[in-house]
């Protein structure tokens, strides 16, 4: 009897011992950016939107060729984000950010990340975002186009947090703290952080994909100096020729 005893008193130690091992570990989650577009489709011939009708103000057609956002936070969790619940998730930081950037001059890392299954990613941006266009019929010049993230105002300090885990992309109601899906098509798969190892996630402005010459929009040059000017200048008639993601994700081990 004292031996059963003894051995499962050794057993449960064990346990414990391994548990206990187990809570303390991390491992190293690295996000970064990556280039968008990697390749791109012959210019048009057009030389603006209208050029037949010798616009004036001249209209041009444009591609987003990159953009640049200010990301203030980047977190993870275990937990996963569906429509309808409660946000009531433990998140850890991965890092945080002060100014606009393009998406791949974001890079963080996190060497002391806890072991385990994680499901969901939350990213804080401030509202304020900057469009970078070339020109349809001349892909290698280019102007910046600055906005906002709610495409209400010319960018200020507002928060505004979106969620994403493989049921889609997610903002939170303000009403009930839960989630509401915003988009099914923009997902990240879940990632496994083991002890002592590297993965690492990459972001990309939109899908694997895409090409520059996906997506296509007009810009107005009011006073025809080919730079932009908010509150004169307008952009418009944004058309894509294929089903194209603001984002997406990738895991590598």
């Amino acid at each position: 009897m004292k031996k059963i005893g003894l051995l499962f008193l050794t057993a449960i130690l064990f346990i414990s011992v391994s548990c206990n091992k187990s809570e303390g570990e991390t491992g190293n989650l690295v996000f970064k950016g990556v280039q968008a577009f990697s390749e791109a489709a012959p210019p048009s011939d057009a030389k603006s939107a209208r050029a037949a009708f010798a616009d004036d103000p001249p209209v041009h057609l444009m591609h987003a060729a990159n953009m640049k956002f200010d990301v203030a936070e980047i977190w993870v969790s275990q937990d996963l984000v569906e429509d309808g619940i409660e946000n009531d998730f433990k998140w850890h930081l991965l890092g945080s950010n002060e100014g606009l950037k393009t998406v791949e001059e974001y890079s963080f890392s996190t060497p002391d990340l806890p072991v385990g299954e994680y499901r969901s990613l939350k990213m804080v941006f401030r509202n304020r975002a900057v469009r970078i266009a070339v020109y349809a019929y001349d892909l290698t010049r280019s102007i910046e186009i600055a906005g906002s993230l709610d495409e209400e105002s010319e960018g200020d300090d507002t928060h505004i947090t979106q969620y994403f885990s493989e049921n889609g992309n997610f903002s939170l109601s303000e009403d009930d703290n839960k989630f509401e899906l915003d988009s099914d098509g923009e997902k990240i798969s879940g990632f496994t952080i083991r002890s002592g190892e590297t993965t690492t996630m990459t972001w990309r402005l939109g899908g694997p994909d895409s090409k520059i010459t996906d997506c296509s929009f007009e810009w107005t040059d009011t006073n025809q100096n080919g730079e932009w000017d908010p509150g004169e200048d307008e952009i418009g008639n944004f058309d894509c020729t294929k089903d194209t993601p603001m984002f997406s994700f990738s895991i590598e081990k």
